[in-house]
């Protein structure tokens, strides 16, 4: 008989030996679970490899047999080998061939890669959801790609399906609120959903067999598709309404015609929903005083009755979306939707509902619908269409590709600017905002002059093709220089850049130059174009995608910066990365790149280096949600860091309007994607928000690591490659979303031995290792609750924390991701990614110095060797001939600032980074917001408490 003690027993036995056993080889005469890193398992019941919720049937029980070095993967039920076919697919074959062999490489916690002998790459998925294919030429850097084993025993009683499944329950209410508004949920639904989280949790701790386990796994399951049903629609009947297309465009009626429109917010675009006997709804327009109606094959008009079957709707939410819906015809089960995206484009009732062409918002008539704007809307990340972002005079922001720079206050954002027709560059715009979220029109910084194009190229006239701008200022000559990509006009062969340069930061811009880098030579060329500003140096670098886009080339600029120096590398060897967006961190140097896929969007690539132009490291994508396979339907163009909050980072992309999906392809419509990059773990993580604002950081900043800990300091432990917390939850040692309920604060206290013992300071409990079980227990003064810790020695805050009393382990990250919770627990010291810990601060508790440096000095000694020095507080933009005084004073959220005559402002960090340059008026004030801590205001030390 198996007991609930010995069931947990050997739970903790297989947690703890799975990597162990890995080590020293499978047992081929015992069979498998092959869990995805998502919790789902790998399946052979659709007679192929791909993902379903575990269920413990024969299907997706496997057998390793050895080969050499490698094995083969066997599915039980279909006695045939996991095997790759094709580029990149894979299918259970009898073949024993190369496609058929996989090694088997640890890569931290009890998780394992699937190399495939046939082309070295990995098995993974780009989906999770239940029938998605297993791929066989993944890179094996995201982790899914990673895998982890359990033995298919029925000594061994397998819970991680059902753990899974509890998680994403939670997740899912911890996503969604309770209310009677539309998209919200109903308090009886989510009690329910609730309940259904507590049975399984009682099952999860007494169930006896495997059996219950399934049972419990498919019931939550089917409680989070009944919760995830029961969201209120985001309509109510009688109520007026905007019905707007995915595209941004209205629907109207046009004289009883059905047509997609740009905004008018007048009747015509008006509509009133009304349910109908038989629980279908009707669209009624304000206007005609008619409803909706298929007509036809597939054309749609205005009719004054509701009775016949082809105005009867159904309106639900579309898959996976919060705010878009799909309205379908009953009299055919199709769609309402269109072919094109712009003004004046027919809707039709043929429509498979299958993409955004097909996809609609509500929005009520009285509600605060566009500007003036408060929070960063952006939409949803599965689509090829984006949400508009106006300008103050309601005109779609015509910038692309581009940049925004932060002076006196004032935000100025510049990019490619297009005319609709035909689409071709119009030249360089300029919008400013003091708040990032409105923005008028500025000026054209650009405006290309309507002249003939001159033979030798040297020109920035009409009809040239002009993208990605970026500027910047230069402190040694005090003007504002200005990069673009710059081609002829018909095609990318030129690969050239054009050089500006101007007075004031709107200009306008005076042209220079176009030159091909590095002439005509090979390898030569730029497309793809970024600049980067090193304030700890007064240097510019210059990052384009050369060599038909197969390598990037990186280069010093001039003193000037209106040239190439004649330090330059080749970067990103044959990864044929475009889009770069680079800069410096803490010291060190970050990218965020794209593939090169023409219009469609492909998976961001993220890289570090501790030198701008070689030494990159790559970190895989940097974005971790649904849709991430597409960068959430964006490409890179810039990232700007905001003045006067704490390592605040926005990425920002275009949704491009462009290539074969769009009948009416128009760059200049193309939408905008920012979002919060987290650097709080010293690499950039991108998550998806529909709706953001710059309050975010302070929650994503909350907890700051630190480079040395110091004795009776309070930390949270950050794990590096989960970005979660260590916690106690349910009982159980896990790394966790931020909660202050779970996570354990913990109190570093010095030993006479010099280890530390870690205590909670909200329950007294020590972090204990007692029999090599991670737990938190009494404190006492046991060695298991001693603990070394150890700098990983890369320079980033991160350690290695091991029992005073047993070297041989770790503490170590087993299966939690930036999106997930998981297990923690120790592991045999292999020292990777997943057993580095950084000790957090609460900067909301606590003033503490965060890390501000993580370079190695190599930068600084390949500058210094170069002849440049490194630029003091006080003397940058400083104007040294100004002794006039000024006044500093405490606000409630930082300093603020009195002149008593004109004067240059700088402020800094104590370590000597710029972070506020500006001019300020005799008799006037300026008040900045600041975390705590110790700055320099124009040579005078100030502490903001």
């Amino acid at each position: 008989m198996i007991t609930h003690d010995s069931i947990m027993k050997t739970l903790l036995i297989t947690l703890l030996s799975c990597v162990s056993l890995l080590a020293h080889a499978l047992d081929t005469n015992k069979k498998y679970y092959i869990f995805h890193s998502s919790g789902m398992v790998l399946s052979a019941v659709d007679g192929r490899p791909n993902l379903h919720t575990f269920d413990a049937t024969n299907g997706q029980v496997f057998q390793f047999s050895a080969t050499g070095n490698a094995y083969f993967i066997k599915s039980v039920s279909q006695n045939k080998n996991v095997a790759k076919t094709g580029d990149w697919d894979t299918e259970l074959s009898s073949g024993t061939g190369n496609v058929a062999k996989f090694s088997i490489e640890e890569c931290g916690g009890e998780y394992v890669r699937f190399k495939c002998a046939n082309n070295n790459l990995y098995l993974g998925t780009d989906a999770i959801a239940p029938g998605s294919n297993v791929y066989s030429d993944k890179n094996g850097k995201e982790t899914l790609h990673y895998w982890f084993l359990r033995e298919a025993s029925s000594n061994v009683l397998v819970t991680d399906g059902l753990q899974g499944i509890i998680n994403k329950a939670e997740d899912r209410l911890a996503s969604t609120s309770e209310g009677d508004d539309g998209g919200k949920f109903p308090t009886s639904a989510r009690k329910s959903l609730m309940d259904a989280i507590d049975e399984a949790k009682t099952a999860l701790e007494n169930g006896s067999s495997q059996a219950d386990i399934v049972a419990a796994t498919k019931e939550l399951n089917s409680a989070i598709t009944a919760y995830n049903n029961s969201r209120n629609l985001p309509f109510s009947t009688g109520k007026k309404y905007y019905v707007v297309h995915a595209s941004n465009r209205f629907l109207t009626n046009s004289n009883n015609n059905t047509l997609i429109k740009n905004a008018a917010y007048n009747a015509s675009q008006q509509f009133t929903i009304e349910t109908l006997s038989d629980g279908t709804y009707a669209l009624k327009s304000v206007s005609g005083n008619n409803y909706l109606n298929a007509t036809g094959e597939y054309d749609t008009h205005f009719a004054n009755s509701s009775s016949n079957s082809t105005a009867h709707l159904k309106i639900a939410y579309a898959p996976n979306e919060d705010k878009y819906v799909r309205i379908q015809f009953s009299s055919n089960s199709k769609y309402l939707g269109t072919d094109g995206t712009s003004d004046n484009k027919g809707v039709y009732s043929d429509k498979s509902g299958s993409d955004g062409k097909h996809y609609w918002m509500l929005i009520p008539v009285d509600s605060q619908f566009g500007q003036p704007y408060s929070q960063f809307h952006i939409g949803s990340p599965a689509l090829r269409l984006g949400m508009n972002w106006n300008d103050a005079d309601g005109n779609h922001i015509n910038a692309h590709g581009g940049c925004v720079l932060y002076k006196d206050g004032v935000y100025y954002w510049f990019g490619e600017n297009y005319r609709a027709n035909p689409v071709k560059s119009n030249g360089i715009v300029c919008y400013t905002s003091t708040d990032l979220y409105n923005w008028k029109y500025e000026c054209m910084a650009y405006k290309c002059p309507e002249v003939p194009l001159r033979n030798d190229y040297q020109d920035m006239n009409y009809g040239r093709t002009l993208e990605r701008p970026k500027v910047m200022y230069c402190p040694n000559t005090g003007k504002y220089v200005m990069w673009v990509h710059w081609e002829n006009g018909s095609g990318y062969a030129a690969s050239r850049v054009a050089i500006l340069y101007s007075d004031k930061i709107t200009g306008p811009y005076t042209f220079v130059k176009t030159m091909r880098p590095r002439g005509d030579e090979q390898p030569s060329g730029s497309r793809d174009q970024t600049l980067m500003y090193d304030p700890d140096y007064k240097v510019g670098y210059h990052f384009g995608s050369a060599e038909e886009n197969m390598t990037m080339h990186g280069t010093l600029l001039t003193n000037d910066f209106l040239d190439l120096s004649p330090t330059w590398e080749r970067m990103f060897v044959q990864k044929q990365y475009e889009a770069p967006a680079i800069f410096k961190y803490h010291k060190r140097f970050v990218a965020i790149t794209s593939g090169c896929t023409g219009w469609d969007p492909n998976p961001a690539h993220s890289s570090y280096s501790q030198l701008p132009l070689s030494g990159w490291n790559d970190l895989g994508n940097p974005c971790v949600d649904d849709e991430k396979a597409t960068t959430y339907h964006s490409q890179s163009n810039y990232v700007f860091k905001v003045p006067e909050r704490y390592d605040a980072y926005i990425y920002m992309g275009d949704r491009w309007k462009g290539g074969d999906y769009f009948s009416d392809a128009n760059v200049g419509e193309s939408w905008h994607i920012w979002l919060p990059i987290d650097m709080r773990t010293g690499y950039p993580i991108i998550r998806f928000y529909s709706d953001w604002d710059l309050s975010i950081f302070d929650k994503i900043n909350r907890y700051r690591r630190v480079a040395k800990i110091e004795d009776g300091n309070t930390y949270v432990l950050l794990s590096k490659n989960a970005n979660r917390i260590l916690s106690l939850k349910d009982g159980r040692m896990q790394l966790t979303e931020d909660n202050d309920d779970i996570n354990l604060s913990l109190k570093v206290t010095k030993t006479d031995d010099g280890s530390y013992k870690l205590t909670d300071e909200k329950s007294g409990m020590a972090l204990d290792a007692t029999n090599g079980q991670l737990s938190m227990a009494i404190a006492d003064n046991s060695p298991a609750q001693r603990w070394k810790i150890v700098d990983s020695g890369t320079h980033d805050g991160y350690f290695y924390l091991s029992p005073a009393n047993n070297s041989n382990v770790v503490l170590t990250n087993f299966s939690a991701t930036p999106t997930a919770n998981g297990v923690v627990g120790l592991n045999s010291s292999s020292k990777t990614t997943s057993s580095q810990f950084a000790f957090c601060f609460d900067s909301e508790k606590y003033d503490m110095e965060a890390i501000s440096d993580e370079s190695d000095g190599t930068y600084d000694r390949w500058m210094q060797s170069m002849g440049f020095e490194p630029t003091a507080y006080k003397d940058i933009n400083v104007d040294d001939d100004n002794n006039e005084s000024i006044h500093v004073y405490s606000t409630q959220n930082g300093i603020g600032i009195l002149s008593d005559s004109d004067i240059t402002v700088c402020v800094w960090t104590i370590n000597g980074q710029l972070l506020e340059n500006f001019n300020l008026k005799a008799g006037t004030r300026k008040e900045i917001v600041l975390p705590r801590g110790m700055y320099v205001v124009n040579g005078e030390k100030v502490m903001v408490e």
